[in-house]
């Protein structure tokens, strides 16, 4: 409790006992006094009723914040916390407004700093109250460089999730037919499993002590920074190093990276140089490439921005407001309740196939971005976004002021539930946010899905959309964290049949404006035997297309042709185009045998990256061999006299490279 609460609890205590010496001692003046010592009493009742309601924010903050919308009209009011105050507007005028103020006036870093409080919970990080330029190579890495990976990160990340899920589901007996798990710690250890490998490497991410310690780290940042925002600031400080120092997973993480971000710092400098170093396709390396050329981040400076990424990422950062974990689990609750939209979703992915889905970087599935959209709309995660703290005074047009310190931000949830922004805001409509030319008659036959959006929109868009935070400062990592999500809600999907194990049971509780699931909501999980099958099949065949037909035959060709001189040397020699005299000799046999081995491997090497869905490595091979293959061969057989085979052979190599070179495997003609 702060001083103002002793305060106001001191002068009622003794407002109480002074009440009775007033009476006796003034008993003419009895009906005055009464009515004056009763105000006196109403006024520290009320008093100590506000007070009681702010604490009361922690535990009722999203219903505290929806009463106070409904009855604003649309005009911002104010919200009282423990620590602070928050002036909280509505309308699309004022979000813009709010977008426009400059940082140092209303500052987002400021906002993150007290929600997060740094100093404690990230080894002591120096986080400024405003953002400047060094806030750049974050935005570049997470809105450019990572979400540019998205194809070739998507195909991994699948592989990890599915097979996490069947070894959890795995470790559960079957009863019924079904395996029934909590749903949540399954959704968070898959969503930092993919975070891990795209941020810190496949090393760590396989590392079990630094994935336990990375969601610890998860877990004790918030209790730690809970707990200082709450305390009285005289002893916040004290309170936040003893937790900082006995919660120790953030120090394991940090001194797990360290080592890692000073060795690509030491590469980087002896690229300079012109040696030739490692490549690195991650986070860490794309921070460190990012950072300020004028004054580039030392090594300590890039592990406290991947700590906060990190964070963010799996829970939230100052722009995430859509965290993933949460989202995603959300929306496969409202999976299992409208059931009725798993059939068309399901047929979404399978006509669509993964592959299309990874090259386009996890934007395809319609119908899925939409059931996700409406399934954050419904049950947003957040009830306010776009936080801001005052840096200085600043007014809104209507004459609403906020003083430094103060915060203003914007009510999403408020806003989705409004009968103004969304037509039947409290009905379910999973398909509400699709173009109308994409649902067919059998998708658009779903119940409740008949009144779309007059413009459809996407899970990404901020235009009229609060999910990601406000215009210039709204999350740069929305499109991989999308795509993240789909990719886990489309295995889902496609894997099992999912049901609640108890469908009336609570499945959420509010702590400040958040709304967290329950790690104990059990879903009952289905398998689908023809899916399952046909997912551990088409591993090597599920992204197959007609176009696919000619690199599976050269691989087919090089691999089972270059067995041939294992057994029969002398028949491979002639068939290749040597005279007998050649062919016969015993030193010239093993050097068929090795040539023939290294074609093998080539071909192998296909059918690997074409079993890994790398379609693009694909056609690097097949460039390379096809090219080599053609001059190299027909070379050979033009000096023994052979000039047909010749022609063939440095013909067909040539069609070969061409098919690679122009890229034919991954995008067609």
């Amino acid at each position: 409790m702060d001083q103002a609460f002793y305060t106001a609890f001191s002068c009622l205590f003794l407002g109480l006992l002074l009440a009775p010496s007033i009476f006796i001692r003034h008993g003419t003046r009895r009906d005055m006094d009464k009515s004056i010592t009763w105000r006196f009493m109403q006024g520290l009742l009320s008093a100590a009723k506000k007070r009681i309601n702010t604490w009361l924010f922690l535990f009722r903050g999203p219903s505290m914040i929806q009463e106070e919308y409904d009855k604003s009209n649309g005009s911002p009011f104010w919200i009282q916390a423990p620590e602070n105050r928050y002036l909280v507007v509505s309308s699309w005028d004022h979000i813009k407004e709010i977008d426009a103020a400059p940082e140092d006036i209303l500052s987002l870093q400021a906002a993150a700093k007290e929600i997060l409080q740094p100093r404690y919970t990230m080894q002591n990080f120096n986080w400024f109250d405003k953002k400047g330029v060094d806030g750049t190579p974050l935005v570049r890495t997470l809105r450019t460089l990572l979400t540019n990976h998205l194809p070739d990160i998507l195909p991994d990340a699948r592989r990890s999730m599915s097979a996490l899920f069947d070894g959890i589901l795995e470790s559960h007996s079957i009863v019924n037919g079904s395996y029934t798990t909590p749903l949540f710690p399954m959704v968070i250890e898959a969503i930092a499993l993919t975070n891990a490998a795209a941020f810190f490497g496949k090393d760590l991410a396989c590392n079990k002590a630094f994935m336990s310690a990375a969601m610890n780290f998860i877990e004790q940042t918030l209790i730690t920074a809970e707990v200082v925002r709450v305390l009285p600031s005289a002893i916040a400080p004290f309170i936040g190093n003893l937790l900082a120092k006995k919660l120790g997973a953030g120090k394991i993480l940090y001194d797990a990276l360290i080592p890692i971000a000073e060795e690509r710092l030491e590469e980087k400098a002896r690229k300079s140089l012109g040696q030739t170093v490692p490549e690195h396709h991650d986070c860490v390396q794309w921070v460190m490439e990012c950072s300020p050329r004028s004054k580039p981040w030392s090594a300590d400076r890039i592990v406290h921005e991947l700590m906060a990424l990190w964070f963010g990422s799996v829970h939230i950062t100052s722009t995430l407001i859509a965290k993933p974990s949460q989202t995603a689990c959300f929306a496969l609750h409202h999976l299992c309740i409208h059931s009725e939209y798993i059939e068309p979703l399901r047929n979404e992915i399978e006509s669509t196939g993964w592959t299309n889905f990874d090259k386009s970087g996890g934007k395809a599935f319609p119908l899925l971005d939409s059931f996700m959209k409406e399934s954050a709309r419904m049950n947003p995660v957040e009830s306010v976004s776009s936080r801001r703290m005052a840096l200085k005074p600043f007014e809104l047009s209507d004459g609403s002021r906020i003083e430094p310190g103060e915060w203003i931000c914007t009510a999403p949830r408020g806003m989705m539930a409004d009968a103004r922004y969304y037509a039947d805001p409290q009905k379910f409509q999973g398909f509400r946010f699709v173009d109308p030319n994409l649902l067919d008659k059998k998708v658009s036959g779903i119940s409740g899905d008949g009144v779309p959006q007059e413009t459809p929109s996407k899970f990404t868009d901020i235009t009229d959309w609060q999910l990601w935070g406000t215009g210039r400062s709204a999350c740069p990592g929305r499109f991989y964290a999308t795509a993240v999500m789909k990719t886990l809600l489309a295995l889902f999907i496609t894997k099992y049949d999912m049901q609640l194990e108890d469908p009336k049971a609570a499945r959420y509780f509010a702590w400040r404006t958040f709304i967290y699931p329950f790690a104990s909501t059990k879903v009952d999980n289905i398998p689908i035997i023809h899916s399952d099958r046909q997912y551990h099949t088409h591993i090597m065949f599920e992204h197959f297309e007609l176009r696919h037909i000619m690199p599976l035959l050269v691989a087919s060709a090089t691999t089972f042709g270059g067995l041939w001189p294992f057994w029969s040397p002398k028949n491979a020699m002639l068939e290749f185009g040597l005279p007998e005299s050649i062919a016969d000799s015993p030193a010239a046999q093993p050097v068929m045998v090795l040539c023939s081995a290294r074609t093998t491997a080539l071909g192998m090497l296909m059918f690997i990256f074409y079993q890994q869905e790398k379609l693009a490595a694909v056609d690097t091979v097949m460039a390379v061999m096809g090219a080599y293959l053609g001059i190299v061969d027909g070379y050979v057989c033009w000096k023994e006299g052979m000039p047909g085979k010749a022609v063939f052979r440095c013909v067909s190599g040539m069609v070969i490279a061409g098919w690679g070179l122009i890229g034919l495997t991954e995008s067609g003609f």
